[in-house]
């Protein structure tokens, strides 16, 4: 694992530690060189060459747990950097719960389950699968942490216009569970700060036209290398990286799938802390969580009916908060539960 290159990007909030230093801490998300998802929560002071990186290689199952790796060392101030984050965080899912996301989409009314019925016409949007995924803990019980619902037609029409959704919410609790039992943590939080979902159709003759929400950002973003801040060190030069000094908010893409000519791929990164907790009302009926919808049509003309499959995947990465009573000094860490391979087939009628 430690052969391996990798690239990241993210946020990195700037933090007065006190009068005389200024800190950067946050999540820098990537893959490896073999496609393996990571993140990295950076906790720096670059003026005194300060570095503690703490690194979530792979994703929570019922069967593996991500690998932690540890960079650099512990040091004063980083209980500061890491309360600050908590309240950046906090301050981005306030803002995410409501206005943010009344403005971004409105359209998609997430507040509500009727756009995303289970019960609807043949042709109208509906939930077609869900699933979920999670963890099992040292007694061998499982936990539930992330569920992904997958909605789309049953039958559609080439060359008319349908709507397809996508969702992905969570158990905080059960997240919680995992983080205390997972990472020793005796005291901090659990939250939902940033998650995934798409939407692909396998079948190339799908072109996907418009997404909500689109992409959009709550302030200006800068990209800007590591190498060229001032007094990094050498604790840095580890880092492919571009860091994103700002909030991303939505990346809406329309993307081609295993060599499709069409837009057959919907994805939606949400960069930004959220409320996924779907609590009592349950992951279908709660209107919580990372969610998207896109407007499709089947550009082909058939002869008979054809089956078509969909594909959904999603994740969410949790961000916690752990004290150590040995330093003093508390940390941000990461883990990411994702559901993948969520299936179903719509028929497409023949042209009439």
């Amino acid at each position: 694992m430690l052969d391996e290159s990798f690239y990241v990007m993210g946020e990195l909030l700037k933090v007065q530690v006190d009068s005389d230093r200024e800190g950067l801490i946050g999540n820098l998300t990537g893959e490896t060189s073999t496609g393996t998802f990571l993140v990295i929560t950076l906790h720096a002071i670059p003026e005194e060459q300060e570095l503690f990186a703490y690194a979530s290689v792979g994703f929570v199952t019922y069967n593996t747990d991500p690998e932690v790796l540890v960079f650099g060392n512990v040091f004063d101030g980083m209980s500061t950097l890491t309360e600050s984050f908590s309240v950046y965080q906090s301050t981005i899912q306030m803002l995410s719960d409501g206005e943010y996301i009344d403005n971004t989409e409105s359209e998609l009314e997430i507040g509500q389950t009727s756009p995303l019925s289970t019960t609807a016409g043949t042709g109208d949007i509906q939930l077609r699968t869900y699933d979920s995924n999670g963890m099992t803990d040292s007694d061998g019980i499982y936990y539930d942490i992330a569920t992904l619902s997958l909605y789309t037609p049953t039958r559609i029409n080439p060359r008319e216009n349908y709507e397809f959704g996508v969702k992905i919410n969570a158990n905080l609790t059960n997240a919680k569970n995992y983080a205390y039992s997972q990472y020793n943590m005796q005291a901090g939080g659990v939250w939902a700060s940033s998650g995934m979902v798409e939407i692909i159709s396998v079948n190339p003759a799908m072109n996907f036209l418009q997404l909500d929400p689109e992409s959009s950002s709550l302030t200006a973003t800068l990209n800007v290398p590591l190498d060229n801040l001032d007094h990094v060190g050498v604790f840095f030069e580890f880092f492919p990286v571009e860091v994103t000094m700002g909030i991303l908010g939505i990346e809406a893409q329309l993307l081609k799938y295993n060599g499709s000519t069409r837009y057959n791929q919907a994805r939606w990164g949400h960069y930004y802390s959220h409320n996924v907790d779907y609590g009592t009302d349950g992951a279908i009926e709660s209107s919580n969580g990372y969610a998207g919808r896109a407007v499709g049509s089947w550009l082909v003309d058939q002869t008979s009916n054809v089956s078509a499959r969909f594909t959904a995947n999603g994740y969410i990465t949790f961000t916690y908060n752990s004290a150590s009573y040995v330093t003093g000094e508390s940390f941000t860490g990461t883990f990411t539960v994702s559901v993948n391979n969520l299936n179903t087939y719509i028929t497409v009628n023949p042209n009439s």
